[in-house]
C-alpha cells in the first residue's frame, strides 16, 4: 500500500454482529508485515521501540463509529483506539516482521475498522496473514510467552514508552531466553504484558512470579530509589478506577547461582480488579540507568483449599509465596532445612521485634465457627548463627524479651477493623531446644471478628529483635467442615383477609349497561366507541389507548388511557395524558365487570383495546400478587416511586385502612432525613486558608487528604488577582532533575517539562504566573501566562521527589495502617487522591503549624513503597445542632485563626432557645447579634468603610437646583415639601431678594430647626401656620443669611452619602464601557480610586474642557433609587441601618463593636441540621466560601433533593414536604444569593421537612422568621412609615407582599369558607371576600422590623451574605408601633391584657420569665448603649443573699451549686428582699459569680393614646421628648432644687437603666428633697447612663398631651413641645 501521511494505512471493516456478540472478550491480532520506501527498498526509519504517538513504527488501532445519541441513532462521530497491536521483536527491516496484540473489543459499535497505521511518512506496506481471533483467559496460565518460548516478543509490551525490549537467546536462567529492557526514561518504565484475566473473580488469588536482573549492586532491602532492585506490579482499570499493586517482591537474598533474583507474591483480586477494561503486569522500580533482565514469568489462580491453607510450607521451592515485613529493616535467607535437607527460611538483622515474613492466606475458607491447627517448626540464633533459648512461659510481646516464637493471624479489611489473633505455643512438650528444630502447635476458631475480613495473612515475627527466626514447615490445617449455616425455609407466611366491616356508604348504584367488552388476544386491535361501556376484567394485561388514526388507517401518537391485568378491576393507566382526559371520572365496580364513561375525543382520534401480555408470558407485571399491586399503589402515592424492595417489604397483609394506616404510622416513626445534614456531611471542598465560615484540617489528623499529581485549582487563577508564581528551576551544571515550585516553595521534581504546545518556548529559572484552573489529575492541564499575556499548557506533573533532587520542606511519614490509607473521589481525579482515616503521630506533626495558611510551605507525605504525596487540606465543618451545640461557640478555632474564622455560636431563637447551653470554656465566644453602633458619616470614616468592605461610598456633590436643561426644584415653600440648606459664612452669600412673608417663614423654619448637622440643614414646610409670597413660586435657587451664617438652598439629597457600588459595574452605568475601551478610568470609581475623596461630583455643569456631557436633574430622578443611602454627611448613622453589604463584622469591630463577649460563662446554642462534614464521604458538594474555583454549584440545591428524594427512608415525609413546597414557594430568582448558595435553600426545605407531620402553624412561623422568605416576599428589612420619616424624611408604606401572600396562598384564601369548606356568600349571592386592602396594609405594618441575623462561622456565606439559616431577628427601631387591625373589626392585640393592669412588681409574680445571659450582663431583647458592654463602673442588680429569685434562678443542687437553666418560670408569687423592693420592674439581675438572667416581660398591649400623659426627656433638653404613661415604668427620676434645671438621680438608685413608674420618681427626688423638674441636664451622671427621664411642668396641671391630627391623608401622633410628628397611615 502506498502511503503518504502517518496516519493513514489499511484497513478492514469487521462484521459487527460477531463483534457485537463478543463484546468484553479478549481478542488476538496477528499479522505478517514489510515496509519499504518509495523505492521498493527495505525502510530505514522503522524503530518500534519509540512510543507510538511519535509515528515511527506501525500499530493496529481500531476505529470506533458511535452513535452521540442512541435512542434515536443521531450525531455519528469516531472514536479511536489505538495501539492494540505493534511490531514484535526481534525487528528486521530487510524481512517481513510480526505485528501483534491482545485487548478486549469494544462496546456494541454501529461500525468498526481495523487499520495499521502510523509508521513515517511515505513509507509503503506490505501486508500478509492477518488474522483477528478470540482468545481464552486461562487460570492457570494467565501470563503468555512468560518464558520466551516463542523465541519473539509477543504477548510482552512496555510500561511507558521510548522503552527499548529485545529477546536474549540462552541469557536466561539455565540457558533459556530472557527479555531485556534498556533505554529506560523513569523507574517504572521496562518490559510489560498485558493480562486477560476475565476467568479470575473477586476473592480469588494470584500468584505471580518471575526471575529478574538489573544492576549487580542493586540492593534487595533497600526503599532507595537509585539503588533498589526491581519488583512485580499489577495494574487494573475498570471504568475509570484505576489501581496499582505491588504484588511481588524479591524476599530471601539468595540468588540464583547464575544471578538471577526471584521475585513473587501473592494478591488477592478485588472488586475493582474483576473482569477489568484492562489488567497490565510490569516490572518498576529500578533506577533508570540500569538494564532490566527478565525470565520465567508466571502468574496462575491459587485454587482454594481450606484443608491445608498455606501454601510451600516446607520451602521446598525456597521462599516462593512468602514475603519479609518492611524490606529495609529487615532480610531473609533460604538456609538448609530440618535434617539439613531441604529448605527452610531464616529472617535476620530485624530492628524489631515485629518484622518477620508472612503470607496471604484465602480469606474465603475463615467461616464463622471453622477450626483450625497450625504446625511449624522454629529454631532461633544470634548473630552469630549460635543457638539461643527463649522462655516458653513467657508469653509477651517484648522488643527484647525472652518470648518463644509465636503465629499470628492477621485479618485486614475486616467490617469492625483490622483483627490481630497471636497463637503461643500449645504443644505438649515446650521444653525450648537451642540447637534443634523445635515443634510449635496450636489451634483456634474463627471468630465473627475474623470471618468478616476481606484479607487474612499468617505472620512469623514477635520474637526478641536481637535474634534470627529459623523458620520450617508451617502450615494451618481444617480441622472441621462445618455443616451449612442456613436454616431451613420456614413454611410460607399466610395472609389473612381481615375481616371487612359493614358498608359505611349506599350501595352502588345498579350498572347501566349489559353488554360487557371483553379484551381480544394478543395482537388484535378493537375499536371502541366513545360513551359508556362495561369492561371484563383482564386475567393478561389489557390496555385501552387512544390513537391518531390517518386515512390509511395508521395509528400513530398513541397514548394509554386506562389498564387491567390478572383478573384485576379497571384503573386509570399512569401518566398525565389519561388523567387529563379521565378527570373527575372513576369506574364503577360491579360483578360483570367495570363500566366508565370514556370522553368524546378529536376529530382524527379513536379508542383502541388490545391484549399486550398472554397470561403465560411470564412478565413480572403478570405474577406481581394483588396483595403487592395495591400495595404499590399506596406506596406509590406516599413516596417518591414504590421499589421492588418495598414491595418485598410489604409484610401487612391486604392494603386495608387498617393496614395502610399501620404503614404511616411507620414512615411517621423514622428518622428525619435532613437535607440540610445532607449536603453538610458530602461538603469538603479545598481550603487552603482558614475563611470566615470555618478553618482547614491538619496533616497529621485523621481524615487528612493527599493528592498525588502537583497542581489544583486554588493553585490557578481565574480572576487576575495575586496569580501564584510558577518556576522551573534547573542548573544543567550540577542538577540532575528539575524542582518544580509553586510561590517559592518546591512541589515536586521532574525529568522534563514543556509547554504541549511545542512552538513555545518554555525557559527554567523564570518566574511565571498561573493563569486558568488546572485540571487535577496526573498528565492533566495547567496554564501559565506568557509574555505576550496568553496562557499556555503543560502537563500537570505527579509528586515526586528523586533522591538527588531538593526535598521537599516538610515530609510526613504516611503508613498504610492497616488500610488507613484509602483511595477517594475516584469520580474527580481517577484514583490519585488518598485519604488517611486515622491521625498520624510522626514526630514533624508536632513541628507544623495547627493552621495551613496561604503562603505556608506544603507539607508532603511519603508513603509506604516510597512514593509521595501532597497534603490537600480541607474545609472543616463542626457539629453544632440544636442537640449537641459547639462547646464554645467555636471560639477555639476563632482563635486558632487569628479571628478569620467567626463565631458559630447561633443567635438564641424560638427554635434553639431550650437546648442552649451555658459553657465556661475559657475559648467560648458569644453570638453576634446586631452592634448597637452609631458611625459619623465624615471623610475619614467613608473611606475606612470602603477599605473594610470594598463599596464605593461617596457624599454627592453638584446635584443642580436647576440643571443645564432648565428644570428645577419645586418652590421650598410647598406644603409638605422637604428642603435642604447648604450652611456657609454670611461673607460667601448675596442674600436673595425674597417677598416679606416668604423670608420671614423661611427664616423662622431655618433658625427653629432642631437638626443639628454642622454642613446641612433640612426644613418641612407646614401645611398651616406659615406662608409664602406668590411672586416668590419661581424662585428656587436661594440664599438666606440669618445673622453669621448663610443658607444655600440646594439639591435635597446635596451631601447625603450612598453607595454607589451598583453605578462601577460594566453593564450599569453607560460611561464604565466608553472609559475602558478608551482606556480611561472608571468615572465612578476614580473619585476614591485616584483622588481618595469621600465625595462624588455629578457632572451637572461638566467643565468646558471635559467630555462628559451635562447630566440633567431627570438622570438622578430616574437612577437615584437604585442607591443604599447611609444617611447625610456629618450625621450619625447606626450600624442597622448600613446597607447589607457593609454590616459586616470587620465593621463593628472597627467602630468599636465588642458583643463578642469570649470566656466566662456563655450562653452557647446550635443550629437545626447543622452537622460536621463527614471527610470519608468525599467531595460531592462545596460551599460558597472564598474566591470561587468550583462551577456548577447551582445545581447542587436539586443534586440534595434528588438524592434524598431517592434514597431517604422517610418517604411519606419527604414527599409531603415536597407537596407543601409548592404551596410555600421560595422562588430563587427572589433571593440575593440566588445561584452558588446551597445551604440556605436546603435549610429552609428543612422547615418542611421537619414539620411534615405537625402543626401548620408552626410551618408558616419558621417560614415568616426565615430570611429566604422575607426576601422572596420582600418584607425583610421592611420598616415602619415613622421610621422612614424620621430616619429619611420619605413618605412609604411598609411592604405589602407578604402581608397578601400569606393569606391568599398560605392560609385564609381569597373567600371565606364554611365549615364544610364551601364559599360563604352574602345576601346577595355574592362569594364574601376574606380580607380587604385595609387588613392587608394593617398586616405590612405587623412585618416591618425582620432583618437578618449577623453573619457567623460554620455555615455557607460570601461576605456579609452569610445568615440565610437562622430564623430572623426583629430591629424594634425599625417596627411600627401603632396598632393594627385583624380581619374580624378587632385588633392583633385583642385577647391580652394592657400592660397598666399587670400586677405591681410582676418581674416578683407567678409566670414572670427569665432568660440566661452568662456572664453578658446587657439584655438581649432589649438595647442598652454600646459603651454599656465595656464599662466596669456600671451599677449592676445584684440580688441579695437571701433573695427567692435569687435561689430560684440558681436551682442549687444538694451541695448546693447553681444548676443554671436556660430560661426560667416563676412558679409562685415571690416576696420581695432588700433592694428588690424598690424595683418597679426588672431589667437584668445578677445572681452572683458573674451570672446574669434577663427579665422577660409578658406580652401585653400598650394603648396609644392615655389619660393624664407625661412628659419624658432622653438624655438632655436638647435630645428627643415625648409623652409616656405615668402608670408604667418608661424612666428614670430626675430631680431639681427648686427653680434649678440641673437635675440629679437619686444616689440610692438600683441600677443603670432602671425605669421606674412616675410616682416612684416623684418619691425618690422627694427624698433628697428635691422634685421632678422640666431639666436642661442630669450632673454627676456618666453621658452613656442617662436614658428616658421623667419630667414636669409646674405651670400645667398636665405635662403632655397626646393627640392626632390628619395632614395630606397621613395620620400624625403629635406631641405639643416641639410640634414634630410620628406619621402612619
Amino acid at each position: 500500500m502506498d502511503r503518504v501521511h502517518h496516519w493513514t494505512g489499511i484497513a478492514q471493516n469487521l462484521n459487527t454482529l460477531c463483534t457485537d456478540a463478543g463484546e468484553g472478550q479478549f481478542y488476538e491480532f496477528n499479522a505478517m508485515m514489510k515496509m519499504t520506501d518509495e523505492a521498493g527498498n527495505p525502510s530505514t526509519v522503522i524503530n518500534p521501540n519509540r512510543e507510538w504517538w511519535r509515528n515511527q513504527s506501525p500499530l493496529l488501532t481500531i476505529n470506533d463509529r458511535q452513535y452521540r445519541d442512541a435512542s434515536t441513532k443521531e450525531y455519528l462521530y469516531t472514536a479511536e483506539h489505538r495501539d492494540l497491536a505493534a511490531l514484535v521483536r526481534p525487528f528486521n527491516n530487510t524481512e517481513w516482521n510480526r505485528v501483534h496484540g491482545i485487548f478486549k473489543m469494544m462496546p456494541t459499535s454501529a461500525r468498526l475498522w481495523v487499520e495499521l497505521e502510523r509508521a513515517p511518512d511515505n513509507v509503503k506496506f506490505l501486508l500478509d496473514g492477518a488474522s483477528l481471533t478470540p482468545i481464552t483467559c486461562s487460570r492457570d496460565s494467565l501470563v503468555r510467552n512468560g518464558n520466551l518460548e516463542l523465541g519473539d516478543s509477543r504477548f510482552w509490551d512496555t510500561w511507558g514508552g521510548d522503552v527499548t525490549i529485545e529477546v536474549l537467546p540462552g541469557a536466561g536462567p539455565n540457558g533459556g531466553n530472557a527479555l531485556k529492557s534498556s533505554t529506560r526514561p523513569w523507574y517504572d518504565h521496562a518490559q510489560a504484558q498485558v493480562l486477560n484475566i476475565d476467568c479470575v473473580n473477586a476473592g480469588d488469588r494470584i500468584a505471580f512470579s518471575a526471575k529478574i536482573k538489573s544492576d549487580a549492586n542493586c540492593l534487595i532491602y533497600s526503599w532507595d530509589s537509585n539503588a533498589r532492585c526491581n519488583d512485580l506490579g499489577f495494574h487494573t482499570n475498570k471504568a475509570g478506577v484505576r489501581e496499582y499493586h505491588r504484588v511481588g517482591y524479591i524476599t530471601a537474598d539468595t540468588p540464583d547461582e547464575d544471578g538471577w533474583h526471584h521475585v513473587h507474591g501473592i494478591h488477592v483480586l478485588n472488586e475493582n480488579g474483576e473482569k477489568p477494561d484492562l489488567a497490565k503486569l510490569y516490572f518498576p522500580d529500578a533506577n533508570p540507568a540500569w538494564d532490566v533482565y527478565t525470565a520465567d514469568v508466571k502468574a496462575y489462580v491459587l485454587e482454594q483449599n481450606c484443608q491445608a491453607l498455606v501454601m510451600n510450607p516446607d520451602f521446598e521451592e525456597k521462599d516462593l509465596y512468602w514475603t519479609q515485613w518492611d524490606r529495609d529493616r529487615s532480610k531473609v535467607k533460604v538456609i538448609p532445612g530440618e535434617g539439613e535437607s531441604g529448605h527452610a527460611l531464616r529472617v535476620y538483622d530485624r530492628d524489631h521485634s515485629w518484622r518477620g515474613i508472612f503470607q496471604e492466606l484465602d480469606s474465603r475458607c475463615f467461616i464463622l465457627g471453622e477450626e483450625f491447627t497450625i504446625s511449624a517448626k522454629f529454631r532461633l540464633t544470634d548473630a552469630s548463627l549460635a543457638g539461643v533459648t527463649c522462655d516458653p512461659n513467657y508469653q509477651y510481646n517484648s522488643n527484647e524479651g525472652t518470648q518463644c516464637p509465636s503465629v499470628v493471624v492477621y485479618g485486614k479489611k475486616c467490617a469492625n477493623g483490622d483483627v490481630y489473633q497471636q497463637f503461643w505455643n500449645a504443644a505438649s512438650d515446650k521444653t525450648w531446644n537451642a540447637e534443634g528444630w523445635n515443634n510449635y502447635e496450636a489451634s483456634f476458631e474463627v471468630n465473627a471478628a475474623l470471618a468478616a475480613c476481606k484479607s487474612v495473612k499468617v505472620f512469623i515475627h514477635q520474637v526478641n529483635k536481637n535474634w534470627n527466626i529459623e523458620v520450617d514447615s508451617v502450615q494451618i490445617t481444617e480441622l472441621t467442615t462445618l455443616a451449612p449455616t442456613l436454616t431451613p425455609t420456614g413454611s410460607p407466611t399466610e395472609f389473612v383477609e381481615e375481616e371487612t366491616a359493614s358498608p359505611t356508604e349506599a350501595p352502588t348504584a345498579m350498572p347501566t349497561l349489559s353488554t360487557v367488552t371483553t379484551c381480544p388476544p394478543k395482537g388484535e386491535y378493537v375499536e371502541l366507541p366513545a360513551g359508556p361501556i362495561m369492561l371484563e376484567r383482564s386475567s393478561n394485561l389489557c390496555i385501552i389507548t387512544k390513537a391518531d388514526v390517518d386515512s390509511s388507517g395508521t395509528r400513530t401518537e398513541i397514548a394509554p388511557v386506562a389498564r387491567s391485568s390478572n383478573g384485576g378491576d379497571w384503573e386509570k393507566h399512569a401518566g398525565e395524558f389519561a388523567e387529563t382526559l379521565l378527570y373527575g371520572k372513576n369506574f364503577g365496580d360491579y360483578s360483570q365487570g367495570c363500566q366508565i364513561t370514556l370522553p368524546e375525543l378529536a376529530p382524527g382520534q379513536k379508542y383502541f383495546i388490545a391484549s399486550y401480555v398472554d397470561s403465560s408470558a411470564g412478565r413480572r407485571l403478570t405474577e406481581v400478587h394483588e396483595e403487592q399491586k395495591a400495595a404499590a399503589r399506596l406506596m406509590e402515592q406516599g413516596t417518591f416511586g414504590t421499589t421492588l424492595a418495598d414491595l418485598d417489604g410489604w409484610n401487612k397483609g391486604p392494603v386495608t385502612k387498617l393496614s395502610a394506616a399501620d404503614w404511616v404510622k411507620e414512615q411517621m416513626l423514622l428518622p428525619v432525613t435532613s437535607h440540610r445534614e445532607y449536603f453538610r456531611e458530602r461538603t469538603n471542598p479545598r481550603l487552603t486558608n482558614p475563611v470566615r465560615i470555618g478553618r482547614n484540617n491538619h496533616p497529621c489528623s485523621a481524615n487528612a487528604r493527599w493528592r498525588k499529581f502537583t497542581f489544583s485549582r486554588k493553585d490557578g487563577d481565574h480572576t487576575g488577582n495575586n496569580p501564584k508564581t510558577f518556576e522551573a528551576s534547573y542548573d544543567e551544571a550540577v542538577d540532575h532533575v528539575i524542582t518544580i515550585k509553586l510561590d517559592g516553595f518546591v512541589r515536586t521534581t521532574v525529568k522534563a517539562i514543556g509547554f504541549e504546545d511545542i512552538t513555545k518556548t518554555f525557559e527554567f529559572n523564570k518566574e511565571y504566573l498561573m493563569c486558568n484552573l488546572p485540571q487535577e489529575e496526573v498528565d492533566g492541564w495547567f496554564w501559565l501566562r506568557l509574555d505576550d499575556g496568553s496562557c499556555s499548557h503543560l502537563a500537570n506533573p505527579l509528586v515526586q521527589f528523586f533522591p538527588e533532587a531538593t526535598q521537599p520542606s516538610y515530609v510526613v511519614n504516611l503508613p498504610n495502617i492497616s488500610g488507613s490509607l484509602q483511595v477517594i473521589d475516584t469520580q474527580h481525579s481517577d484514583g490519585q487522591e488518598l485519604i488517611s482515616t486515622v491521625a498520624l503521630d510522626d514526630a514533624i506533626c508536632d513541628t507544623l503549624s495547627d493552621i495551613t495558611e496561604q503562603g505556608d510551605a506544603p507539607v508532603h507525605g511519603k508513603l509506604d513503597d516510597g512514593t509521595f504525596v501532597l497534603f490537600d487540606p480541607r474545609l472543616m465543618l463542626q457539629e453544632n445542632t440544636v442537640d449537641n451545640p459547639e462547646s464554645d461557640g467555636g471560639g477555639l478555632i476563632k482563635t486558632l485563626t487569628g479571628d478569620v474564622t467567626k463565631c458559630a455560636n447561633v443567635p438564641r431563637t424560638f427554635l434553639n432557645e431550650d437546648s442552649c447551653v451555658l459553657s465556661t470554656m475559657a475559648t467560648a465566644c458569644s453570638s453576634s447579634t446586631a452592634p448597637d453602633l452609631q458611625i459619623e458619616l465624615n471623610a475619614e470614616n467613608i473611606g475606612i468603610l470602603h477599605d473594610l468592605t470594598g463599596q464605593y461610598v461617596y457624599g454627592i456633590l453638584g446635584l443642580p437646583v436647576v440643571d443645564k436643561l432648565g428644570e428645577k426644584l419645586e418652590t421650598p415653600c410647598k406644603p409638605g415639601l422637604r428642603s435642604r440648606w447648604e450652611i456657609k459664612a454670611a461673607g460667601e452669600c448675596s442674600a436673595t431678594l425674597l417677598g416679606m412673608n416668604t423670608n420671614a417663614s423661611l427664616v423662622e423654619l431655618l433658625s427653629e430647626s432642631s437638626d443639628t448637622n454642622p454642613f446641612i440643614r433640612d426644613i418641612n414646610f407646614p401645611a398651616s401656620g406659615f406662608a409664602c409670597d406668590s411672586s416668590d413660586d419661581a424662585t428656587v435657587e436661594i440664599e438666606i443669611i440669618i445673622g453669621s451664617q448663610c443658607f444655600k438652598r440646594v439639591h435635597p439629597e446635596h451631601m447625603s452619602v450612598f453607595d454607589f457600588t451598583y453605578w462601577t459595574l460594566d453593564h450599569t452605568h453607560p460611561g464604565n464601557m466608553i472609559a475602558m475601551m478608551e482606556g480611561e478610568s472608571n468615572p465612578i470609581k476614580k473619585w476614591r480610586d485616584e483622588q481618595g475623596s469621600a465625595f462624588l461630583v455629578f457632572p451637572s455643569y461638566p467643565c468646558a474642557e471635559c467630555d462628559t456631557p451635562p447630566h440633567p436633574l431627570e438622570r438622578w430622578v430616574s437612577y437615584g433609587d437604585k442607591f443604599p443611602k447611609l444617611g447625610r454627611f456629618g450625621d450619625m448613622t447606626f450600624f442597622v441601618d448600613l446597607p447589607n453589604e457593609m454590616r459586616t463584622d470587620e465593621v463593628a469591630t472597627h467602630f468599636g463593636d465588642s458583643s463578642g463577649l469570649a470566656g466566662s460563662a456563655v450562653v452557647t446554642c446550635g443550629s437545626p441540621g447543622e452537622v460536621a462534614n463527614e471527610p470519608t464521604l468525599g467531595k460531592y458538594f462545596v460551599m460558597v466560601h472564598e474566591r470561587g474555583t468550583d462551577w456548577g454549584l447551582d445545581q447542587q440545591k436539586g443534586d440534595v433533593f434528588m438524592n434524598v428524594a431517592l434514597t431517604a427512608p422517610d418517604q411519606l415525609r419527604q414527599r409531603i414536604a415536597y407537596a407543601l413546597s409548592q404551596i410555600l414557594v421560595v422562588v430563587d430568582q427572589a433571593i440575593g444569593i440566588v445561584g452558588d448558595h446551597t445551604e440556605a435553600f436546603v435549610s429552609y426545605h428543612d422547615i418542611l421537612v421537619r414539620n411534615a407531620f405537625g402543626n401548620y402553624r408552626d410551618i408558616l412561623k419558621q417560614i415568616s422568621y426565615n430570611p429566604l422568605m422575607a426576601e422572596n416576599l420582600s418584607f425583610i428589612q421592611s420598616k415602619s412609615t415613622a421610621y422612614m420619616w424620621e430616619h429619611q424624611q420619605k413618605h412609604a408604606y411598609a411592604d405589602e407582599n407578604f402581608a397578601r401572600e400569606i393569606m391568599q396562598l398560605f392560609s385564609t384564601g381569597l373567600y371565606m369558607l364554611n365549615p364544610d369548606g364551601s364559599r360563604k356568600v352574602d345576601e346577595n349571592g355574592e362569594w364574601i371576600n376574606a380580607y380587604s386592602n385595609e387588613e392587608i396594609m394593617s398586616f405590612a405594618r405587623l412585618w416591618t422590623g425582620f432583618d437578618y441575623q449577623q453573619g457567623r462561622g460554620n455555615m455557607e456565606e460570601n461576605t456579609w451574605f452569610g445568615n440565610r439559616v437562622d430564623p430572623m431577628r426583629i430591629e424594634a427601631s425599625w417596627r411600627d408601633k401603632f396598632p393594627k387591625t385583624d380581619m374580624t373589626g378587632g385588633y392583633i392585640g385583642d385577647g391580652y391584657p394592657l400592660c397598666v393592669d399587670l400586677p405591681a412588681k410582676m418581674w416578683l409574680r407567678r409566670g414572670a420569665k427569665y432568660m440566661l445571659l452568662g456572664s453578658k450582663h446587657t439584655p438581649e431583647l432589649m438595647e442598652d448603649d454600646p459603651a454599656f458592654k465595656n464599662d466596669l463602673t456600671l451599677k449592676h442588680f445584684v440580688l441579695d443573699a437571701g433573695s427567692k429569685l435569687k435561689e430560684a434562678l440558681c436551682n442549687a443542687d444538694s451541695n448546693g451549686n447553681c444548676q443554671y437553666a436556660m430560661s426560667v418560670t416563676l412558679e409562685s408569687n415571690l416576696s420581695c428582699t432588700g433592694t428588690e423592693c424598690d424595683v418597679d420592674t426588672a431589667r437584668v439581675v445578677d445572681v452572683g459569680g458573674g451570672i446574669y438572667y434577663e427579665y422577660v416581660s409578658p406580652a401585653c398591649v400598650e394603648q396609644a393614646f392615655y389619660r393624664n400623659a407625661k412628659k419624658i426627656i432622653y438624655k438632655d433638653r436638647m435630645k428627643d421628648s415625648s409623652c409616656a404613661n405615668p402608670l408604667l415604668a418608661y424612666a428614670s427620676e430626675a430631680c431639681c432644687s427648686v427653680a434649678d434645671v440641673a437635675a440629679y438621680r437619686n444616689p440610692d438608685y438600683v441600677f443603670d437603666q432602671e425605669r421606674v413608674l412616675f410616682s416612684t420618681a416623684g418619691a425618690r427626688c422627694a427624698a433628697m428633697d428635691k422634685q421632678l423638674c422640666d431639666f436642661n441636664y442630669i450632673n454627676d451622671l456618666d453621658y452613656h447612663k442617662k436614658g428616658y427621664h421623667w419630667s414636669k411642668f409646674e405651670s400645667f396641671d398636665h405635662s403632655c398631651f397626646v393627640f392626632v391630627c390628619e395632614v395630606s391623608n397621613w395620620m400624625s401622633l403629635l406631641h405639643p413641645q416641639h410640634l414634630t410628628a410620628v406619621r402612619f397611615k
